[in-house]
């Protein structure tokens, strides 16, 4: 007979047998499922290499085009290194997101699929197919009940007009409906009600707009809020909407940009508050965020002819809530030149202050006016002076439109001639023949200006044209000079392919004495009212203001030397051309750092007047030996690298001049000839 201990440790080990062997056998059960667990979790979430993504079917999209649609990317030739992953569930939205595309592109009963996934060690292998169907387009598109606005005027507002894609969901012409209220709501129709309806017929889609204007409202009051510093009658003088006006949004539009420009507010805002339907009239409440107006200014900069720029400034935009500015502001700069008479490169040290008066409404009247009195000192080295500016500059803007603005502005300026001490005592009489050592210039300027480029500092599309007209002393202005003065500049920016620009410019100049000045010819026209060319910001590959005539110990009045003396000062002319094309376009793989790279092609020159220009001297390249400096039309050709920073690109360029010119000695010797390559750094582009 066993022993009860013994029978029952016998059962408990029976037992624990059986647990075990139960416990094995779900593991084993769950195993299947948790492993298919696992591998969903790894299909929707986890990464997997991609090797790479080939799209078939597609006729009217590029792959390209169709590529940048997925959330994934191939893997780039220039990061060899580095693996592309993707997940499956940003396969399936790529693929929702081309079959959108084309939905939205008049391609109804497009079906894209994800084809095939070949699954190598290497990285998946992804083919995507596409079937397009037929394409449907707008049809006939009609605006009914559209007064007082014309069909004319409408049409041209619409994202779809007759023969665009037709999208396949009514949503996506939204941006029409937006477009079409907010040109009633523009014109004061703030209850304006826009419907749509659509027929299919085919392949073509006809729609009608049914529109419903309301009367138009008008302002019942105009309330202010948020100017604590500012009185309250400098902002409605911005205001052309008072109470009794018709609303206008396009007035709302032009307020808002001249408080901004005001310098005042950090923030502007217009809201209509109170709509009475009955009478249609409105509120419209103006709340204003104002700024600090007070600043100083501190800045260092360099550049190619300048290894030090320091600037500092202090000032006030909002004196006492008066809206009257005063800036007091300081430039010095230590600037690099070539010096007449040495070969070698000179530092010299160049200065200019500037006090800055600003009323925004002079006399009570809606014409703002500047008044800048200054002192400068300014170094011409390859002139053999430096030019002491002392005077008043007072400016008013006359018109001011979406892309015009009119100018006028008045200066009374003394200047003085300071030779060189590096001038040797051969050539100082040369360089007295410039002009009156000390003579003071009165003169009046007109500026017309026309810009629509998107951005002035880095602009990629649009047009600069400015046209200014200058006229000096004479009978009415009197004082030492007596001149006329015109400048006509136009450039043009076109957006090509890849992100490209190409830009072109087109530079030109007159000047000519008149009254008392008459009787010195060119040299009417003093030196510092002279045009200038060479360098980085017209004819690159040249030294800076080295094209042009130079004064000649034989002739005061005129260049009759036909070769240029290289120690004799540059005298700048009466005549200037100069012509710029310039092709921008990002750099490869470093784009996305802000380079960029562009090549140029320059030319121009100056002359003493147009009588000495001379079309058989224009031409694309010549030797040295038989280009004449004093009439030959200057060609250049280069590269540079651009770095795109807040306040402009960063150029360094590498220029070849195609017309350089000998320039004789008056000493005897070997002649001078212009270098054969030049390098430009600078900050801003050339145009």
């Amino acid at each position: 007979m066993r022993h009860p201990t013994t029978v029952c440790r016998g059962h408990r080990f029976a037992r624990r047998r059986k647990l075990r062997i139960l416990l094995l056998g779900c593991l084993l059960a769950a195993a299947p499922a948790a492993g298919r667990a696992e591998d969903e979790l790894h299909y929707g979430f986890g990464e997997r290499r991609l090797a790479s993504i080939d799209i078939r079917g597609n006729r009217a999209f590029s792959d390209g085009t169709l590529k940048d649609l997925l959330p994934i990317r191939q893997q780039s030739w220039y990061l060899p290194f580095g693996a592309a992953r993707y997940r499956r569930d940003q396969l399936w939205l790529g693929k929702d997101a081309i079959q959108s595309f084309y939905a939205s592109a008049g391609f109804h009963e497009a079906v894209v699929e994800v084809s095939n996934v070949d699954i190598r060690s290497g990285g998946d292998r992804i083919t995507i197919s596409i079937r397009e169907g037929p394409r449907t387009r707008v049809g006939t598109v009609e605006l009914r009940g559209c007064e007082p606005l014309t069909q004319e005027q409408l049409l041209p507002l619409l994202v779809h007009p007759p023969g665009s894609p037709a999208p396949a969901l009514e949503r996506e012409y939204g941006s029409d409906l937006y477009r079409l209220r907010s040109a009633y709501v523009a014109r004061g129709h703030l209850l304006a009600q826009v419907e749509m309806s659509q027929v299919k017929r085919d392949s073509l889609v006809d729609i009608v707009y049914t529109i419903r204007p309301r009367p138009p409202f008008t302002v019942r009051e105009v309330l202010i809020e948020g100017n604590e510093r500012t009185h309250e009658h400098l902002i409605r003088r911005e205001l052309r909407l008072r109470a009794g006006s018709r609303f206008d949004l396009e007035e709302v539009g032009r307020a808002r940009a001249k408080l901004f420009a005001t310098g005042y507010f950090r923030d502007v805002s217009f809201e209509t508050t109170d709509l009475d339907s009955t009478n249609a009239t409105c509120t419209l409440r103006l709340r204003v965020l104002e700024r600090r107006t007070a600043f100083y200014e501190i800045g260092v900069g360099a550049g190619q002819r300048e290894p030090l720029r320091l600037s500092g400034a202090w000032g006030e935009r909002n004196l006492f809530g008066s809206g009257r500015g005063l800036t007091l502001r300081s430039r010095v700069w230590l600037r690099v030149e070539n010096v007449l008479g040495s070969d070698v490169q000179r530092l010299v040290f160049d200065h200019q202050e500037d006090l800055i008066y600003q009323h925004p409404h002079l006399l009570g009247s809606r014409y703002n006016i500047a008044l800048n009195s200054f002192f400068s000192k300014e170094t011409r080295g390859e002139s053999g002076i430096a030019l002491e500016r002392l005077g008043i500059n007072a400016g008013t803007t006359l018109y001011t439109g979406r892309s015009r603005t009119i100018d006028l502005g008045f200066s009374n300026q003394r200047i003085q001639k300071l030779i060189l001490n590096e001038v040797p005592q051969s050539e100082r009489a040369d360089v007295e023949r410039i002009g009156l050592n000390l003579a003071t210039t009165r003169s009046v300027t007109l500026w017309l200006t026309h810009e629509t480029r998107d951005n002035p500092l880095q602009p990629q599309r649009g047009t600069f044209g400015q046209l200014v007209l200058q006229g000096a002393g004479g009978p009415v202005l009197r004082k030492d000079n007596s001149f006329l003065k015109a400048v006509g500049e136009y450039s043009h920016l076109f957006t090509l392919p890849a992100r490209s620009v190409l830009g072109v410019r087109g530079k030109v100049g007159w000047a000519e004495a008149y009254w008392r000045s008459a009787d010195l010819g060119p040299a009417g026209v003093p030196l510092e009212d002279r045009f200038f060319a060479g360098g980085q910001s017209t004819v690159r590959g040249y030294r800076d203001n080295s094209l042009g005539p130079r004064l000649t110990a034989a002739d005061t009045a005129a260049v009759s030397d036909v070769r240029f003396l290289a120690n004799r000062p540059a005298a700048g002319g009466n005549a200037l051309l100069v012509l710029n094309a310039e092709l921008r376009f990002p750099f490869p793989v470093l784009s996305r750092w802000g380079i960029g790279l562009a090549l140029f092609a320059d030319g121009g020159n100056v002359w003493e007047d147009w009588k000495r220009v001379q079309l058989k001297e224009f031409a694309l390249r010549s030797a040295p030996e038989s280009t004449d400096p004093i009439l030959a039309f200057r060609t250049s050709v280069g590269v540079g690298l651009h770095y795109n920073t807040p306040v402009g690109p960063l150029r360094l360029e590498y220029a070849i001049p195609l017309r350089r010119a000998q320039l004789q000695r008056e000493q005897g010797g070997p002649p001078e000839v212009d270098p054969q390559h030049l390098w430009h750094f600078s900050l801003g582009y050339a145009f």
